[in-house]
Order: C-alpha cells, then sequence, then structure tokens
C-alpha cells in the first residue's frame, strides 16, 4: 500500500519546540507512503505577514518492521521582522513482536525563538500497544543542545515516556490524543511536559479536515525563555492512495 497526502496548514504564531512523533505514526500498513504538506499566510496594506510551512514524511513498512522519516521547517516575518524560524528532522524504526516492541530514534531540531541553535536526540526503549487504540512507549536517550550566545553545548541524558490514545467516533470522526514526559536522569525537577491533542472529521473518503491543540512545558528554559507554548492548527487534508 503506498499513500501521498497533501495538507494546507492555518496556523497563529504561537511556537513550541518539542515534536510529536506519535500523531505522525502511519500504522502498519504493509509497503511504503508519503506524505507531505504545506501553508502560507499572505497578508499586505496595514501589515505586511509573510509566514510558511513546509513538511515531508516518508513510511517503510515490512513484517515486524516499520521505518519512518519526518522533516518539518516553519518560517514567519511581519513587516521584514522574522517572528518564527524553526525546524526539525526526525528518524525512528520500530520493531514489533505482538503488542512489545523495541524502537530506536534520532532527532535534529533548531528554534530561533527559543534561543535553540541546535538539539540532537538519540535514543531507544520500549512500546507496549493494548487493543490497537492505546500505547505506552519508555525510553532513554542522550540530548545535546546548544543554546544561542553560550560558548558551549552540553550533553545530557534523559527519559523520554508517553501515552498515545487513539479511537474512533463513528465514522467520521477520529481522536487522537499524546503526552510526553521528558525528565533530566540526575535531577527529575528539570524535565518537559508535552501534550496535543487532535480531532479529525472525514469530509470524504479523500478529504479530512483536522483541528489541532498543542501545549509544552519546560520547568528549565533558556534566560529570557517563555516556560510554556501554545499552539493551534486546523489543517485540511486531501488523501490519495494505490496499490
Amino acid at each position: 500500500m503506498r499513500s501521498l497526502f497533501l495538507s494546507f496548514l492555518i496556523f497563529p504564531s504561537l511556537s513550541f519546540a518539542q515534536v510529536n512523533m506519535e500523531s505522525d505514526r502511519g500504522g502498519d500498513k504493509e509497503g511504503w507512503g508519503l506524505k507531505t504538506d504545506f501553508g502560507i499566510t499572505l497578508q499586505s496594506g496595514n501589515v505586511e505577514t509573510f509566514s510558511y510551512k513546509l513538511g515531508l514524511r516518508a513510511d517503510l513498512a515490512r513484517g515486524k518492521n516499520h521505518l519512518y522519516l519526518v522533516l518539518n521547517n516553519q518560517y514567519g516575518e511581519e513587516g521584514g521582522v522574522s517572528f518564527r524560524d524553526q525546524g526539525f528532522g526526525h528518524i525512528r524504526w520500530t520493531h514489533m513482536r505482538g503488542s512489545v516492541g523495541f524502537e530506536t530514534f534520532t532527532q535534529v531540531e533548531y528554534d530561533d525563538f527559543r534561543l535553540l541553535q541546535t538539539r540532537q536526540l538519540n535514543g531507544l526503549g520500549l512500546r507496549v500497544e493494548f487493543m490497537e487504540v492505546l500505547a505506552v512507549g519508555i525510553s532513554g536517550m542522550s540530548d545535546f543542545e546548544s543554546i544561542q550566545k553560550r560558548d558551549e553545548g552540553q550533553l545530557d541524558w534523559r527519559g523520554s515516556s508517553y501515552i498515545s490514545l487513539d479511537e474512533d467516533l463513528g465514522e467520521s470522526f477520529k481522536i487522537h490524543v499524546v503526552s510526553y514526559y521528558q525528565p533530566l536522569f540526575k535531577d527529575f525537577s528539570d524535565c518537559r511536559l508535552y501534550s496535543i491533542a487532535t480531532l479529525s472529521a472525514s469530509v470524504t473518503k479523500t478529504f479530512s479536515i483536522k483541528n489541532q491543540v498543542s501545549y509544552a512545558f519546560d520547568t528549565r528554559p533558556p534566560d529570557g525563555v517563555e516556560k510554556k507554548d501554545l499552539q493551534f492548527i486546523v489543517s485540511f487534508e486531501l488523501k490519495t492512495s494505490g496499490e
């Protein structure tokens, strides 16, 4: 099975740094798939505003193995002054044996407005699935973080746990909720929390509307950066598929 998706996104000027891979998980359908999304905002007159979002996801599923790659970039400016510039790349491999599996991942990201010059994560852990509706994951990861205006980056070790729920609400609606908890191993009061909820409504077999709200909280962000971030997204998704 292979699929191609095209999404048009509407999003306000709110940012968040953590990345939710669970909502991008493509399932266990055999074969490969490709998903792209693109959003743009243009405004002229009293206020000159330009912003865009670009995304790409590739999946490969063979038997008990699932490999996927996600790339994303967001940029925005108003009156010639940038108010958003962030991006990430994530690759993950999952090997499932029944309801229990092993997964490993690597992620690289940046976010100018959280003063994040670069962050690189490398982790591995376990995933447990319950009745194709609920999934729980627990892993350990290295976290190398380089903050703008600092001379050197810093390497830490964190846990990364999540709980994910997918539920169909009738034939046309689906809800997805996931929460992450990422504490520093040497000091659990230094942690990152992230939750996201998505409601999808199918208009036709190939067209759907998604409403999403995300909340991220970092107990110890860099100086001058807020502890919490909130983001709302409305997306229009067009899907085609074939054997």
